[in-house]
């Protein structure tokens, strides 16, 4: 009790010693209060004050009659009655507020209510985002299959039993991806392209490469709700594709690749960046994306597409053994008959070049297989043929080319390869036959390069015949038209043919013409040989003296040398010098030269001993 009273004394003594300016937060808050009361009442009169002055209440004036009073006439105090001119009076109206009170509202008709409808989904419009138009697909290829709901995958597209409906047209909103930045402009270079927005090209149809499976399937299935961001993103760069705007759609579809580890369209997407970076010629990249995809899948529509891309690049690159295995991944993956045989097609050449003869041109049979639409048929035939005389077996060959010549429709292809005949029937020694087939392939306007080639294996297989004046009739015709490649062997054939007629005289000339102007090449030794049987022919003095010195500058021509001591062995023969010429016959035992010139030598070996002999005894 007593501690009470302390406490209350202390609380008392604290109170009266604050300052007057010092107040609990109750006192302050009840003032304020009570002023804002005050404040509040002041303004509600005031305004109350105000209302009435803007508004007083109806004025009534006097009431006047219908006419007006003569003005001279003065009011007084009482109300004048007003009479008209026959001096009845007039009716005064009821006096009226000047005011007219409104009229009565009238009451609105009872709504019957509404039904109350499900609430449906809208879709949010988040300016500056257009949206999606999808064109409905061509006549000649069918719609997309939608893949999932609400919007479509990327799927392979079917091929159509007749042609489809159009779709209409639907608008569906997707997330935008902002484009991207625009490359410097050079200073004479035309303006670029603008980025195109989701509105004018995320659903158009992407490139007709032959190579994309899903190249016109880049579409959106009709839906009322947003598309999701991965698949946004990856039409927003199938946009860029479509357009064939490859250096803006790669950049996209790498952001696809990057933000969407787990997204469906995945493989499209590294496929179609891929081609983007082959598209720009930028072969590294182009490359590490296809790779990328064949280590990354292993089955689905873009593998063997991908695999026959990454086959070209190696071929294109002379690695002709990894070209040949990513052409067998493809050619077990891809579904298009056109690729399959373009991919077996260039599994023969893979194989050619790896000097694999015998599967090349069983790869090549296989292409020759397919009858219609077979674009590699004929350089499959070709080829095949070269493969078969290059392993000796030339009248297959030959069969090749003749089904190759009445075959194609080409004429350039048709000389070629009858000229490519001849040359196999001039190897094989028909002659005539081979005659026959460089003459057909000379009357051919498109003969080309080859024209050369034809008329230098004409005068061979002339020659080879010994028909030695058809020779000297075709190069006396055509002799100007020769390159200077084959120029040397033209005039060796030419002159030995004059040779071959006992003509040693003009063929003497041409001879040394080889010899003068093509010192060089193979045919100006062989000239130099030949001369010398002209020179015997002629019985020309120097010719021991050429005949040593043609040994002396060729002392490697060991065969040659055995032929050239008979040469001068039967020169001293002929002038009957047997002393000189009886050693070198001798010699002749042991060489290489045929049985029959060695008996031939023997012979004449023991004809020299009698000649000589009696002329010792003497």
């Amino acid at each position: 009790m007593l501690f009470r009273r302390i406490l209350l004394l202390s609380v008392v003594f604290a109170l009266a010693a604050e300052p007057a300016y010092s107040q609990t937060w109750l006192q302050r808050y009840l003032r304020e209060r009570r002023a804002k009361e005050e404040a509040k009442k002041a303004a509600a009169e005031a305004e109350k004050a105000q209302d009435d002055q803007d508004n007083p209440g109806e004025e009534i004036r006097r009431a006047e009659p219908v006419n007006a009073a003569d003005p001279t006439v003065q009011n007084s105090g009482a109300p004048e009655v007003t009479t008209a001119a026959d001096g009845t009076a007039l009716p005064v109206r009821r006096a009226e507020p000047v005011n007219t009170p409104p009229p009565e509202p009238t009451p609105e008709p009872v709504r019957t209510p509404e039904p109350v409808r499900k609430a449906e989904p809208v879709t949010p419009v988040r300016p500056p985002v257009p949206s999606l138009v999808v064109t409905p697909p061509p006549a000649d290829r069918p719609a997309a299959t939608p893949a999932r709901t609400p919007v479509a995958r990327a799927t392979p597209a079917p091929v159509p039993a007749a042609t489809p409906l159009p779709t209409p047209e639907r608008i569906v909103t997707v997330k935008p991806t902002p484009a991207p930045a625009p490359p410097p402009l050079a200073l004479d270079a035309p303006a670029p392209t603008p980025a195109p927005s989701p509105a004018t090209a995320a659903a158009t149809p992407a490139p007709n490469d032959e190579m994309d499976p899903n190249a016109n399937v880049i579409r959106v299935a009709p839906s009322n709700k947003p598309a999701p961001a991965d698949v946004g993103q990856f039409q927003y760069a199938n946009a860029f594709y479509a357009r064939k705007e490859y250096d803006r759609a790669a950049p996209e579809y790498e952001r696809y690749l990057s933000l969407y580890p787990n997204g469906d369209d995945r493989q499209a997407a590294f496929f179609r960046l891929a081609e983007s970076h082959r598209q720009l010629n930028n072969l590294n990249a182009a490359r590490k994306a296809y790779e990328a995809l064949l280590l990354g899948f292993t089955d689905g529509d873009f593998v063997g597409p991908a695999a026959y891309r990454m086959a070209d690049l190696c071929f294109d690159d002379g690695n002709y053994p990894d070209a040949l295995a990513y052409y067998r991944k493809a050619s077990v993956r891809v579904k298009d008959p056109a690729i399959l045989l373009s991919t077996k097609y260039n599994i023969a050449r893979c194989q050619e070049a790896l000097k694999a003869a015998s599967d090349a041109i069983e790869t090549y049979q296989d292409v020759l297989t397919v009858a219609e639409n077979n674009p590699f048929r004929e350089a499959s035939r070709l080829a095949l043929a070269r493969l078969l005389a290059a392993s000796g077996r030339r009248s297959e060959a030959v069969a090749q080319y003749d089904a190759l010549i009445k075959e194609t429709s080409k004429p350039a292809l048709k000389a070629e390869a009858t000229v490519r005949e001849g040359l196999l029937l001039q190897e094989s020694g028909k002659a005539d036959k081979a005659i026959a087939t460089f003459n057909r392939a000379l009357q051919m306007p498109e003969l080309g390069n080859w024209k050369e080639t034809a008329l230098v294996s004409l005068l061979r297989a002339a020659y080879d015949g010994k028909n030695y004046q058809q020779v000297l009739d075709t190069y006396r015709t055509a002799g100007k038209d020769f390159s200077a490649d084959a120029q040397p062997e033209v005039l060796l054939i030419a002159a030995n043919s004059n040779r071959q007629l006992g003509k040693d005289n003009a063929a003497r000339p041409l001879y040394e013409q080889i010899i003068r102007d093509y010192p060089s090449s193979n045919y100006a030794k062989d000239a130099q040989y030949y001369r010398l049987i002209s020179l015997y022919n002629l019985n020309a003095p120097e010719l021991m003296g050429e005949v040593d010195a043609y040994l002396a500058q060729n002392p490697d021509a060991s065969e040659k040398r055995d032929q050239l001591t008979l040469l001068k062995a039967e020169a001293l023969y002929k002038t009957r010098n047997y002393s000189a010429a009886a050693p070198l016959y001798a010699s002749l035992d042991e060489s290489r030269l045929s049985s029959s010139l060695k008996a031939e030598a023997l012979f004449k070996l023991g004809w020299c001993h009698t000649q000589v002999q009696p002329r010792d005894n003497a």
